[in-house]
């Protein structure tokens, strides 16, 4: 689409709703350009208990990462869940995983692609980003920024305000869109010149700095291998995905996993992903609420129902009923519950 630049230039601003992510729309918003902030979610990026507990908390008027950077820029953000065309990403990351199953650098490229769809969509000029170069070991040092920029096919037209003068000239400062010497060359993993920045322009409505991407997490990340292992790429669903976050986690053998509550909420978050799956639990005695994917065998039950009978409150007992539910009956049980060794032996 042709663009007659006498007017303000639009830029689509990646988000994430921190303060690097209003500072960059900030930034650009001081020199007159339109931004339109887009932020791309998944079921992974977060845990799911976090997720339920940020969606509760917004029922009780509560305001998100998302709301908070609307307040301060004063546009509205696009929200688009990319969760189910994102799983191909995760299979198979053609520049590999960070220290988990984080494709840091697929999914920036993945992200951006996407975003340039956008950017065509809107007749926008070109995209930005906050990032910070040297902030993110694996997908922002400039090497690596550079190399997301080509195989994004953004070359010239992705702009990072943060670090801009720190990178080679984009296509919007060559061309005046941007004033290249009101952007900025932060670099590394302090945040001290953000700070600054927030208090100086009465920047207060924010979110704080977040633990980081889910995918890095170890035990994620040994489940979803195992899960790839075991069971296949047709295995690797959105659905599995987020069960993978919930609970213990033991491999009976191929095609047969048991995943254990280890508390109230994840009793609960099980119980509403019953359907299709075996459920166990402890007869007389308070405990977790235990799923089966796959299709155990006769010699399976006896080894989940201990396992499930070391996580109650009978966990000291000689012996314990667990009952099991199949889809098509119920029966019940006797078991010594499982010892440390045997727990051990099957947690993923």
């Amino acid at each position: 689409m042709n663009k007659d630049h006498r007017s303000p230039a639009t830029a689509v601003v990646l988000v994430s709703g921190g303060l690097d992510s209003i500072l960059a729309a900030k930034l650009l918003q001081r020199q007159n350009i339109r931004v339109l902030p887009l932020n791309y979610t998944t079921d992974y990026f977060i845990s799911q208990r976090l997720r339920e507990e940020g969606a509760e908390k917004m029922k009780q008027g509560e305001p998100d990462r998302l709301m908070l950077m609307e307040k301060e820029i004063g546009v509205p953000v696009r929200r688009d869940d990319i969760s189910d065309a994102y799983l191909s990403i995760l299979i198979a990351p053609p520049h590999g995983f960070g220290k988990g199953i984080n494709p840091c650098i697929d999914c920036k490229i993945f992200m951006l692609k996407k975003a340039t769809l956008y950017m065509e969509e809107t007749g926008a000029d070109f995209i930005a980003t906050g990032e910070v170069v040297g902030q993110r070991p694996m997908s922002q040092f400039m090497k690596t920024l550079k190399r997301i920029e080509e195989k994004s096919g953004l070359q010239g037209k992705l702009l990072r305000p943060l670090s801009a003068k720190l990178l080679p000239e984009t296509i919007p400062e060559q061309t005046g869109l941007v004033e290249r010497e009101k952007l900025l060359d932060i670099q590394g993993r302090s945040r001290k010149v953000q700070m600054a920045l927030a208090r100086e322009w009465g920047i207060t409505a924010y979110g704080q700095p977040a633990g980081g991407c889910y995918l890095t997490d170890a035990t994620y990340a040994r489940r979803f291998r195992d899960l790839l292992l075991h069971e296949g790429r047709d295995a690797i669903t959105r659905e599995a995905m987020i069960l993978l976050q919930v609970g213990r986690h033991f491999r009976l053998r191929e095609g047969v996993k048991q995943i254990i509550g280890r508390d109230k909420w994840e009793n609960h978050f099980l119980e509403r992903n019953m359907e299709g799956r075996w459920t166990m639990w402890v007869k007389d005695y308070p405990g977790p609420l235990s799923l089966t994917d796959g299709r155990p065998g006769k010699d399976d039950i006896p080894v989940m129902a201990a396992l499930t009978a070391a996580f109650s409150d009978g966990k000291r007992e000689a012996e314990v009923t667990v009952v099991c539910k199949t889809e098509e009956s119920e029966e019940v049980c006797t078991v010594k519950p499982a010892t440390k060794d045997m727990i051990k032996e099957y947690m993923i």
